[in-house]
């Protein structure tokens, strides 16, 4: 009787008698068939044949049980045992077969080992030869390759060879050698439906599609792998594609020497990560800066210069921290009114990276603020940050401690975030600014071939914006004059009552002086000063137009009633395009409480001229001095009068159409959602030209605090929503500069 290896569907076999009937035909016959069912089932069944005898193992579905083995001998004449498994004990003695047991035996593809006995005593002779035959067929299979089990949840490799070299007519040697030099090709239904599928691009990095396998990998398969670039988009290799379940678990894992670049995150995503750690730390930073706005840094007070160095130390500290390259520059002695001389405060010279492949990205700003007191009219401690309404209220506050720690902010949340800053930064820090920057100008210029070597951009923010929700960049400051204005008439102090209206007092010809500056129009009564100032075009005057600019709000911040100029342009050209001059105090009159009859014996007036493009400070100060000595003749005193430029800085003036620009108004736009205005500030940052002239780059004044911030007043203050925000402008705009 012959048996026949039945295939179950969780790729385990059990055996089941062959029916009578074929035992019954002539053995021509039974050959034949044979060989028909061979052929028949050629891809279905896993097929090993030799010389000798050939072995032919028959799948079925899974509700069948029993399995048959057909073993044909040298001449083709078929010789078989019979074993069967059954489930049931009383069907096997119903078919009057002894079970060789009921377990279930793995296969592999390319082994089968078999073990069967027949328990007929009737052809004793045919049981010899079976158990003969099936043991020397093992023994010759696995010479080539050991025996290798598969657990029964693992799909048997059946598609691992193409049955249609697996002719009986081949020996074994042949279909071995075949198996070693041919490659593993799929079905052709699989290799067009390959062909057809579309292969897309993508940005999808390896460790996020392809699953890892434990598996130890054929070295055959590996080899197809090596250097063929199958994976995301680069194409398939059809020739040496491995299918089958070995190989797809191949293909899963990334193979060695495959050239690939690691995606990076999107600029929008990074964005998005550095803009919610922000807000995630938003108390954090609030702190900060409480802490510096606690150090009263006030330049004009010489007892205060330790807080001034304090303020550099806790600078430096911070900045060190990040990383940050700090060195602190000597600048020099500053000479006070009286001749004392007292230790500038350091400059602080950061560089934070040096990566010759990037854009190197210079940041300016200062650490000391203008003098406060309660007194002054602040309504809370001007050196304790106290927030009210959405707003911190602190002297330097916006001035320029917050906007100075928002950039270290930014590097800080880069590296939290463990993300590559995408420029390189240098910093330099000063805390004079409030003072004039004694000994910054000096020092700028000894460091033009060292350390502002390599600068590609200049950046600063220490202005604001034109109103109070729309941002703005800037690109022109106007320069400044200072003077002071001295007059003396005696050698003390005088009682009003004993000497007044008999002498040439100092403060009357001072107001008289004073007085003849300026009209109550704005306009400049000093002769020629107007002679340099660049005559505006008609270029210019269109700039003006899309700005916006609420007049009504304007005056409302500034607590006046009106202002001299009607219309939005002019009232801008005159606030930035225009000289302008400016009464700021007396020094050695009485201001104190109560009344005083004395008559000051020296008195020192002070006002300053903001100066635009073209005029010159020499020009300016020399027109001046031409001024106070003409009235001063004209007044026939005797007293006197000297007039002296106390600090003097020049304009400055950029092109807005720079790269710089764009990237800003990119990142504003980003932040904000909206178009800048392109503006330029009335105010001053006299060192503004000296970093445009040493480094030969562009310089861009990124301001992020709001019109009603009140720097130099009472209750300075900076809203939270722009220190927030403008934290967020400074990441995107070092994005966009990367990019350029």
């Amino acid at each position: 009787m012959l048996s026949t290896y039945t295939f179950l569907s969780d790729h385990s076999y059990s055996l089941r008698p062959v029916t009578d009937e074929n035992d019954e035909l002539p053995l021509n016959q039974r050959e034949e068939k044979t060989k028909k069912r061979h052929r028949s089932s050629n891809r279905r069944n896993g097929t090993i044949s030799t010389t000798n005898r050939a072995v032919s193992i028959d799948r079925s579905s899974s509700d069948k049980e029993n399995t048959s083995i057909i073993i044909l001998n040298s001449n083709n004449t078929p010789t078989s045992t019979t074993t069967s498994t059954s489930r049931n004990k009383n069907k096997s003695s119903a078919n009057k077969k002894k079970s060789i047991g009921s377990r279930r035996t793995r296969i592999s593809t390319r082994t089968l080992v078999t073990d069967s006995r027949s328990e007929s005593t009737k052809k004793q002779d045919s049981k010899i030869s079976s158990k003969t035959a099936i043991k020397s067929t093992a023994a010759n299979i696995s010479k080539k390759k050991k025996v290798n089990t598969q657990d029964k949840t693992k799909p048997l490799n059946v598609s691992q060879t193409d049955s249609s070299d697996l002719s009986p007519s081949l020996s074994i040697e042949e279909r071995v050698k075949l198996r070693r030099t041919k490659p593993l090709q799929p079905p052709a239904t699989i290799i067009e439906k390959v062909k057809s599928t579309k292969i897309t691009k993508t940005k999808t990095s390896y460790s996020s599609v392809i699953k890892k396998s434990n598996k130890k990998k054929t070295p055959s398969s590996i080899s197809k792998l090596k250097n063929k670039k199958l994976f995301l988009g680069s194409g398939l290799d059809l020739d040496n594609i491995v299918l089958g379940n070995r190989q797809r678990r191949c293909i899963k894992k990334q193979p060695k020497g495959v050239n690939y670049q690691p995606t990076t995150m999107s600029s929008d995503d990074l964005n998005k990560r550095i803009a919610k750690y922000l807000d995630d730390h938003q108390k954090d930073y609030i702190q900060r800066l409480s802490d510096a706005v606690s150090i009263p840094s006030v330049s004009a007070w010489p007892e205060h210069r330790p807080e001034v160095v304090r303020m550099v130390e806790w600078t430096k500290s911070f900045m060190e921290t990040l990383g940050i390259t700090v060195e602190l520059a000597d600048v020099g002695e500053q000479k006070l009114s009286d001749g004392t001389k007292l230790k500038l405060p350091n400059v602080i010279l950061g560089t934070y990276g040096n990566d010759t492949a990037k854009k190197t990205v210079m940041i300016y700003g200062h650490l000391d603020v203008q003098p406060a007191q309660l007194s002054d009219g602040w309504d809370s401690e001007p050196f304790v940050l106290t927030e009210r309404d959405g707003k911190l209220y602190g002297r330097g506050s916006t001035d320029d401690k917050g906007p100075v720690i928002s950039w270290l902010n930014v590097i800080e949340a880069y590296q939290k975030l463990n993300e590559p800053f995408p420029v390189n930064v240098k910093f330099v820090l000063e805390s004079m600014e409030e003072y004039g920057s004694d000994g910054l100008e000096d020092l700028l210029k000894s460091l033009k071939n060292t350390f502002l070597s390599g600068v590609d951009y200049v950046v600063i923010s220490d202005s604001y914006w034109l109103g109070k929700t729309k941002p703005c960049l800037q690109y022109g400051l106007r320069g400044i004059c200072y003077f002071f204005l001295d007059v003396e008439c005696s050698t003390k102090d005088l009682h009003s009552g004993c000497f007044g209206g008999t002498i040439h007092e100092a403060m009357t010809d001072l107001i008289a002086i004073m007085g003849t500056l300026v009209d109550n129009k704005g306009h400049i009564l000093i002769d020629r000063l107007y002679d340099e100032v660049v005559p505006l075009t008609l270029e210019e005057e269109e700039l003006y137009k899309p700005i916006t600019f609420d007049t009504a709000a304007y005056c409302s911040e500034a607590g006046v009633q009106s202002t001299i100029q009607s219309e939005k342009d002019q009232i801008l050209m005159h606030r930035w395009r225009y000289p302008s001059l400016s009464l700021h105090g007396i020094q050695g009159a009485f201001d104190g409480c109560g009344c005083k009859t004395v008559i000051p014996r020296h008195v020192i007036g002070k006002f300053s001229i903001r100066i635009v493009p073209n005029m010159k400070i020499s020009t300016v100060e020399k027109l001046v001095e031409n001024h106070v000595q003409t009235i001063m003749k004209e007044r026939n005193s005797p007293n006197k009068v000297s007039v002296k430029l106390e600090h003097g800085g020049d304009y400055w003036i950029a092109d807005p159409n720079n790269p710089q620009y764009v990237a800003a108004r990119k990142a504003t736009v980003a932040v904000h959602g909206i178009e800048p205005d392109l503006t330029r500030e009335g105010g001053s940052i006299p060192i503004t030209l000296t970093f445009q002239e040493q480094t030969g780059k562009n310089v861009l004044l990124l301001p992020i605090g709001a019109s009603d911030d009140g720097a130099h007043s009472q209750n300075e203050k900076f809203d939270i929503s722009n220190y927030m925000n403008g934290m967020k402008v400074m990441s995107v705009y070092f994005q966009e500069l990367a990019k350029l």
